[in-house]
């Protein structure tokens, strides 16, 4: 299928920070939906965002999703990444962190009216709720480049209690791959 799943591990994070800071002028910060307006609330002591949050990067000629692992925080060790396929619980705010690596791109779920250009070096916000369950198009519609064509992937609205089990055995999943490497 068009699903790939990667656990990220110290090297995943690495090169994801090392990507992250040649955009950002070298500094690192990150933003989160937070600093767009989504309010942040006291999660066992800390601040965190309750809603799903999922970092969206785009890049010729696929999208990748990032999780943030069992911390609930971006940039860690426990996070990790699907190609292909992203998973959301249905009536629930959902915030994607949208970026590009490399070339102008534009995020498009026709079924939920949902669409943001995306420009490298900056990051958009989207928030949305989907009401119905159901596997739905994601396609880009911005011309880049000679695979544009074939750059789709999948939008999975899950029931709540379908996501919860999607979440831990992916999650699981992709911490045994990456203790597999420490080993």
């Amino acid at each position: 299928g068009l699903s790939r799943v990667r656990a990220l591990g110290d090297h995943g994070v690495a090169a994801h920070e090392q990507h992250v800071a040649a955009h950002e002028g070298g500094d690192g910060q990150q933003a989160h939906p937070g600093d767009a307006g989504q309010e942040p609330h006291l999660v066992d002591g800390e601040e965190r965002l309750v809603p799903p949050s999922v970092r969206v990067v785009a890049r010729q000629f696929d999208w990748d999703f990032f999780y943030p692992g069992p911390d609930g925080k971006f940039d860690t060790v426990d996070d990790f990444m699907v190609t292909g396929e992203v998973h959301v619980p249905k009536n629930q705010p959902v915030v994607f962190q949208i970026e590009s690596s490399d070339v102008l791109h534009s995020f498009f779920v026709p079924s939920l009216r949902v669409k943001q250009d995306i420009v490298p070096g900056m990051k958009q916000f989207v928030w949305f709720e989907a009401n119905k369950a159901g596997r739905y198009e994601i396609a880009c519609t911005e011309l880049c480049g000679w695979g544009h064509y074939k750059m789709g992937a999948v939008l999975e609205v899950q029931e709540e209690e379908d996501y919860a089990v999607w979440l831990q055995e992916t999650t699981a999943k992709c911490l045994a791959i990456s203790q597999s490497f420490e080993e």
